[in-house]
C-alpha cells in the first residue's frame, strides 16, 4: 500500500519540473504557454452591446484594438469558483458600460497561447487595454459578496477609464 502523501509528492515534482522547464502556474496545473500566435487580420468581435464578449485567438487582438471604447478582458477557467463568481458582476457592469467600454472573457484552458502572452500566471486575471494596449491589471477576483465583487470591479474600470482619458 502507497503513502497518502504519494499523489501530492508526484505533483508537487511535476509542479517543480514545469517550473524549471519555464512554465508557470495557472490555476491548479501545470502551464506552459507557447507563446505562438498569427500575425493575420484579426477578426472582429460581434457582441450585442453591452454583452461580454466571447474571446479567442482569433478575434482577441480585435477586440482589445479595435472600436473607440478601453476594453477590460478577463482570462478565466470554466471551473475555477472564483472565475464563475465574477461572471455575474461582469454582466452587470457590461450592461451599465454605454459605450464607454467594452467587456470579453477568455478561457485560459481554451486559449492558453493568448493567456500566455500577458503571463497571465493565476485566473481570474483581469486586464485592462486603452488603445490597444495593457493599461492595468488585477488577479484574484475581489472579496465580499456578489455585490463586493461588482464594487470591487467598478472601481477598477473607473481607474482604468481614469486613466485611459489621461
Amino acid at each position: 500500500m502507497g503513502s497518502p502523501f504519494a499523489d501530492k509528492l508526484t505533483w508537487g515534482k511535476a509542479l517543480l519540473l514545469a517550473a524549471l522547464a519555464g512554465g508557470g502556474w495557472l490555476g491548479c496545473r501545470a502551464y506552459q504557454g507557447s507563446g505562438v500566435w498569427t500575425a493575420a487580420e484579426p477578426a472582429p468581435v460581434a457582441a450585442a452591446p453591452g454583452a461580454v464578449a466571447e474571446l479567442t485567438a482569433a478575434n482577441f487582438d480585435g477586440f482589445v484594438a479595435g472600436g473607440q471604447s478601453p476594453a477590460l478582458v478577463v482570462f478565466y477557467r470554466t471551473s475555477c469558483p472564483y472565475c464563475r463568481a465574477s461572471l455575474p458582476a461582469l454582466d452587470r457592469l457590461g450592461a451599465q458600460a454605454d459605450g464607454r467600454y467594452r467587456i470579453g472573457k477568455l478561457d485560459v484552458e481554451a486559449e492558453a497561447a493568448s493567456a500566455g502572452r500577458f503571463g497571465i500566471r493565476g485566473v481570474p486575471a483581469f486586464l485592462f487595454f486603452s488603445r490597444g494596449k495593457p493599461a492595468g491589471s488585477l488577479t484574484g477576483a475581489p472579496a465580499g459578496d456578489a455585490e463586493g465583487i461588482y464594487e470591487g470591479l467598478k472601481g477598477f474600470i473607473d481607474q482604468g477609464l481614469a486613466g485611459a482619458s489621461s
